[in-house]
């Protein structure tokens, strides 16, 4: 009994953390909006998300076939594209309301995909 108290506040805790920590990107990038161009910061965070994913998964892009590789290719492109649309629209809002159609999106996507 205590022991799955203790996981329930663990895991409470955790999106909590995570909660704080994915609102908090948004206050970040609109700060470093003021600094550099939407396309260098774009280009900063993917780099580096790249370059900490490289390591892990070197060895399974040896094994990917052309399919695979192309469906990511296309995938990465839409991701980038949402990213740089987000990023683009953060100049000219505030983080605020940023942050809440972003979480508001979280919420609409799996009524739209069952209504399409």
């Amino acid at each position: 009994m205590i022991n799955s108290l203790r996981n329930k506040y663990t895991a409470e805790l955790a999106l909590l953390l995570m909660t704080i920590i994915w609102g908090g990107t948004f206050v970040i990038v609109k700060d470093s909006l003021n600094s550099i161009s939407t396309m260098l910061l774009l280009a900063l965070r993917f780099g580096i998300a790249s370059a900490i994913l490289f390591p892990i998964i070197y060895k399974k892009i040896k094994t990917l076939n052309r399919q695979s590789f192309w469906a990511g290719t296309v995938l990465g492109l839409i991701l980038f594209v949402a990213f740089a649309a987000q990023t683009i629209g953060l100049k000219f809002t505030t983080a605020t309301k940023s942050g809440f159609l972003t979480g508001t999106l979280v919420v609409i996507i799996p009524v739209l995909q069952i209504i399409i």
